[in-house]
This record gives structure tokens, C-alpha cells and sequence, in this order.
């Protein structure tokens, strides 16, 4: 409405605080439902993107329950003990073994290969022997070295800790693994053992390409630690590939954990 006679209009939507005007309205709405819709959704927002956390390459999740007993399982068929049963009691690394094995020598062997698995806190030895139990005051010898289990332990934590990285779909190393080579080359010059290196992919991408991919990257590694001083007659560098995950690959947390460089201690 408009009002004339004095030379001045007057409009009741410009009016301070009227129903209609532009600065206490939008469409019908009151301007502050608006602000706090707004705000509403930048905090639903803020809140689901740090609920999802990282989905970089880089970022090794936590183990998850099942993935401790498979990399316990990898590491006892290396040294021969397929035979046995690894069961993983909850979500805190501690680890039963079951079964039976030729000699007390060998269940005792059997149960420091679990204890040398990264993640692995506790192991309950139930593996049973057809051997009779040494008497009080003798020991069964090992057929594992006591150095070479304690090399294969601290390699085992080092890259569980601190993952090789490489550059996506590439055997360039990342920079940030530098020191964590270090570490390991650090961890190798104090001993004469033979390590075989080993390269692990996810299943994205063809199988060959991730065989090849898997070698090249373990290759990247050897001749990094040779240039830190590591006589490369103790070195061998492997591939897998896809072939031997540790996790599921079917979330970006399980590929994660199944793209890796393990360390595997020859004697």
C-alpha cells in the first residue's frame, strides 16, 4: 500500500519488523529457521566427514578380528607348519594354536613363529607331539634360530608400525618410507641373516599386472637397502601378488592392509 499527499511513499514491506519484509523473511519462513537449518547441516557435515576418517592409500587401518590368525597362518606355512590350527580369541592379538607336530622341538618352534607375527601378544600353545616331554633341567632345541625369530620379529613390528609406501599403481617409492628403511637396515646390519623380501597387492587391476607390480616394488626395496649398506647376497626380492591377502578386499580398509612389503627371515 502506498500513501500520497506529503510527497513521501510509504511501502507496509519496507516497514521495520513488518510481516513482509525481505530482511525477517524468505519464502514465507522466518530468516533464522533458514540460519539454523544452515548450520544444522554444515555440523551434520563436519561430523560425517571426519566419521569416515582418511581414504589415502597411506592410511593402515587397525587390525581387525580374523586378520591377525591369517597373517599368523602365512607366516607358520612359510616355515613348514601348515599342519596346525590358528585361532584368533578376540580382537587383541591373542592367538591358540592346535594340532600335533612330530617333535617338541617343533611345537616350540611353531609357537615363536606366531609370537614373531606383528599384532601377536599372546600365544596359547596347545599343539600336542607324539615326543615324549624332556626331563626337568632339559630344553628341546629349536629348529629356528633364536637371532634369526628375534630379527623376524623386530622387522615384523618395524613395517607394521610404519608401512612401505609407493606411489599408486607404481614401484616408486614414497619419500615418507625413507626412514623407516633406515630403521630396517638399521635392524639387518645387526645380524648375518638371509631375508627374502616380499612384495603383496590388493586384487584391483589384473593379476599378472599385480604380480609384476608386487615384484617390482620388493625389487625397489632391495636395492634401496643395498645403498644402506646391506650385502645384497643376503637379500632376495619376491612377488605375489594378489595372492595372499591377509584382510578382505572388499573395503578400502582391507585393500589397505593386503598392498604391503613383509619381511621374511631365511637364517
Amino acid at each position: 500500500m502506498s500513501r500520497e499527499g506529503d510527497g513521501l511513499q510509504w511501502d507496509s514491506r519496507l516497514s521495520p519488523g513488518g510481516i513482509g519484509s525481505p530482511r525477517h523473511t524468505r519464502h514465507g519462513v522466518p530468516r533464522w529457521v533458514w540460519v539454523v537449518v544452515g548450520l544444522t547441516f554444515l555440523l551434520l557435515l563436519l561430523w560425517f566427514m571426519a566419521s569416515r576418517g582418511g581414504d589415502s592409500d597411506n592410511t593402515t587401518a587397525s587390525p581387525e578380528s580374523g586378520d591377525i590368525a591369517a597373517a599368523v597362518r602365512i607366516a607358520e606355512n612359510r616355515a613348514g607348519y601348515s599342519a596346525i590350527e590358528i585361532t584368533e580369541t578376540d580382537q587383541n592379538g591373542r592367538i591358540v594354536l592346535t594340532g600335533n607336530l612330530p617333535t617338541l622341538a617343533d611345537r616350540l618352534a611353531a609357537e615363536k613363529v606366531a609370537v614373531s607375527v606383528a599384532n601377536v601378544i599372546d600365544v596359547d600353545n596347545q599343539i600336542t607331539t607324539d615326543e615324549v616331554e624332556p626331563v626337568e633341567g632339559e630344553t628341546a632345541a629349536p629348529p629356528v634360530s633364536e637371532g634369526a625369530l628375534l630379527l623376524q620379529r623386530n622387522l615384523a613390528r618395524e613395517v607394521s608400525a610404519n608401512p612401505i609406501f609407493f606411489a599408486s599403481a607404481s614401484a616408486e617409492l614414497d619419500p615418507v618410507s625413507a626412514a623407516t628403511l633406515d630403521r630396517i637396515a638399521g635392524l639387518l646390519g645387526e645380524s648375518s641373516a638371509s631375508v627374502v623380501i616380499e612384495g603383496h597387492t590388493d586384487s584391483d587391476g589384473e593379476e599378472q599386472a599385480n604380480l609384476e607390480l608386487s615384484s617390482a616394488r620388493a625389487q625397489t626395496v632391495l636395492d634401496q637397502l643395498v645403498t644402506r649398506g646391506i650385502d645384497p647376497a643376503r637379500l632376495t626380492a619376491q612377488g605375489f601378488g594378489e595372492s595372499q591377502p591377509v584382510a578382505s578386499n572388499e573395503s578400502k580398509e582391507g585393500k589397505a592392509k593386503n598392498r604391503r612389503i613383509e619381511f621374511v627371515v631365511a637364517g
